[in-house]
């Protein structure tokens, strides 16, 4: 994902996912957070199997502070992480 601003919607790509699962999510976390619970914003993928979508900046709880998050795309409404992306806001 790169850089981003605190404010922009977040760009992210997604593939190969199950066309049943159609409460798959995305969370936006600190990168040092393992937890699934501490998320700073949540939104659906929309349920789509590949393609590509924004991640609302209006589904952050805050504006994102400076520093490195991962945003982590979870199976069918559940904690089950099933891939991640880097990015930092500087």
């Amino acid at each position: 994902m790169g850089a981003t601003t605190r404010t922009d919607d977040l760009p992210c790509s997604i593939a190969g996912l199950d066309p049943d699962a159609i409460l798959d999510w995305i969370g936006i976390y600190k990168t040092v957070d393992p937890s699934v619970c501490n998320c700073a914003g949540f939104a659906s993928a929309g349920a789509r199997f590949t393609g590509s979508l924004a991640f609302p900046a209006a589904e952050l709880f805050a504006p994102l502070t400076t520093g490195d998050y991962k945003a982590r795309l979870l199976f069918d409404d559940g904690d089950q992480i099933m891939a991640t992306a880097a990015f930092t806001v500087p």
